[in-house]
């Protein structure tokens, strides 16, 4: 009887894969790798979620931060998906995916407010799911793009909520990444 369930599913699951993930293995393969980077989304959304209730994250900020997560997420899948992503020389469409991703942990650096240095490990982890796929040069360019919209995000943030992003605090966060990310990405 177990058996019979199971064959009645499996067949059920395989046209969902191939609904979701195509049946060529290259283009499967990039989303299924798209999709299991979406967890550390789904997690971040979660936390500003959670940092709105707590009240440490303002809510219209958060909900900003986090329908741009999901719209660009689906995005990429959706590109994944349609096979929009084969007119390009990198299909993986890797550079565009950490820059998006860049942006948004700037934007959760700057809306988390006494939890700010939190998201920095994020940075890192990002660079690093990238950094495999890319060629030296994009690599180089997500690093120095990295660099400077972290600097502009701690400056402004510095210049406007001093109290919570404090110079003396923002200039040792600051010097992490300039440490770190060309570390990843060189």
């Amino acid at each position: 009887m177990k058996t019979f369930r199971v064959k009645m599913i499996m067949p059920k699951v395989d046209a969902l894969a191939a609904w979701m993930l195509t049946t060529n293995p290259q283009q499967s393969l990039r989303i299924t790798r798209k999709l299991l980077s979406d967890w550390v989304f789904v997690v971040c959304v979660g936390l500003i979620a959670y940092g709105t209730w707590r009240g440490v994250i303002d809510p219209q900020e958060g909900a900003v931060l986090a329908a741009a997560i999901v719209v660009s997420s689906i995005g990429f899948y959706l590109a994944l998906r349609s096979g929009f992503n084969l007119r390009f020389d990198d299909p993986a469409l890797t550079l565009p995916q950490v820059l998006a991703a860049i942006t948004w942990i700037a934007g959760a650096y700057a809306t988390t407010k006494a939890a700010h240095g939190g998201t920095l490990m994020l940075l890192s982890l990002v660079l690093v799911f990238g950094i495999f796929s890319m060629n030296p040069r994009r690599a180089r360019l997500s690093g120095v793009y990295t660099i400077c919209i972290m600097g502009a995000v701690m400056l402004y943030k510095n210049r406007t909520d001093p109290l919570v992003y404090p110079a003396p605090v923002e200039w040792m966060h600051f010097v992490f990444v300039l440490t770190v990310v060309p570390t990843i990405t060189t």
